[in-house]
């Protein structure tokens, strides 16, 4: 997260730009032993949701890939 803020301020000024968020699809299987993990990664795809909407004026799009 530490890099897309400084890769915000660089988006924003271009007025243009793509962020692409990767994580494993076992997140939304949730299995007990990785309760943390899927929180972490579920907190992760409200915050790309969140930048797409804030960005769209700047069209700079944001997407959540889910590998695997």
């Amino acid at each position: 997260l530490i890099f897309s803020k400084l890769a915000l301020g660089y988006l924003k000024s271009r007025k243009k730009g793509r962020m692409l968020y990767l994580c494993p699809r076992t997140f939304l299987e949730g299995r007990p032993e990785d309760a943390l993990g899927a929180a972490s990664r579920a907190g992760l795809y409200e915050f790309v949701k969140a930048i797409s909407n804030e960005l769209k004026s700047d069209n700079v799009t944001a997407n959540f890939i889910e590998i695997g």
